[in-house]
């Protein structure tokens, strides 16, 4: 737990071998700092995150399970109903936040990210990763909701490539 908070921000970093844009979320940030904490096992957890998306007609924020896969979020999304596809096919520019806060113990701990979202075909694969992650290995187990959806034929998934991001430790101290 730290004594104040810790504000790190990281910068993108091109890759030499596709040409695409990916952070280096377990190395330095571009000022030479390290983040406030270990970002990578941090996106590991089953922590929700809010996916944000803005028009100048409308804003919209979605609390979501994710994947990460090293490099993008993944996020689940019903192609029919659902307003994201759409809203990111539109307007692709996505703020992303992830807290770990726990009452009991003063631990705060704040990820966001800003970056690209565009509506991804499904991927069974990934689905299994991402429900697992929430859900458990053992697909027997998954409450009925979801035992379906790694084949649904009906389902897209929202792709979240970030552009820039920050770790902040906002931990306190409980008690006297």
């Amino acid at each position: 737990m730290n004594d104040s908070p810790t504000n790190t921000t990281g910068t993108t970093n091109t890759t030499g071998t596709t040409g695409a844009t990916a952070l280096d979320l377990a190395g330095l940030t571009h000022d030479g700092r390290k983040p406030a904490f270990d970002v990578v096992e941090f996106l590991k957890r089953p922590l929700v995150a809010h996916l944000a998306t803005w028009k100048p007609e409308t804003a919209c924020d979605s609390p979501l399970w994710f994947h990460h896969d090293g490099r993008d979020l993944w996020f689940i999304s019903a192609n029919r109903g659902d307003t994201f596809p759409d809203k990111v096919r539109q307007a692709p520019n996505a703020a992303v936040g992830i807290v770990d806060f726990d009452k009991p113990t003063g631990r705060f701990l704040h990820l966001g990210f800003r970056g690209i979202a565009r509506p991804h075909p499904w991927d069974a694969d990934t689905a299994i990763a991402l429900l697992s992650k929430y859900l458990g290995s053992d697909r027997a187990g998954w409450d009925p909701r979801f035992a379906d959806a790694p084949e649904s034929r009906t389902n897209v998934f929202v792709r979240f490539t970030p552009r820039s991001f920050v770790a902040r430790d906002q931990s306190f101290q409980v008690g006297g």
